[in-house]
């Protein structure tokens, strides 16, 4: 199983994202050596103002800025399939 398999119902996208900032969790350390623009501390500071956005506009340019910036460093490399 992966590691972050554990983080089904009930966690929801926002609490798993906002997890990155926690030392005992393990996307923290996975996150470790991204390059600029987005490093570890520039995502979770943009992760904390996306759960504060009021809009859903803003929400949604946020997230999509986050999420874009994940694909863009291959955080996740799929080895293999279930």
């Amino acid at each position: 199983k992966a590691f972050s398999e554990s983080w089904g119902a009930p966690y929801d996208p926002q609490a798993f994202a906002a997890s990155w900032a926690t030392p005992d969790e393990a996307y923290h350390a996975a996150l470790d050596g991204l390059s600029e623009p987005y490093t570890k501390e520039v995502l979770s500071n943009k992760v904390q103002q996306a759960l504060v956005q009021e809009t859903e506009a803003g929400r949604e340019e946020a997230w999509t800025e986050i999420l874009s910036a994940m694909h863009s460093q291959a955080t996740e490399l799929p080895f293999s399939g279930k």
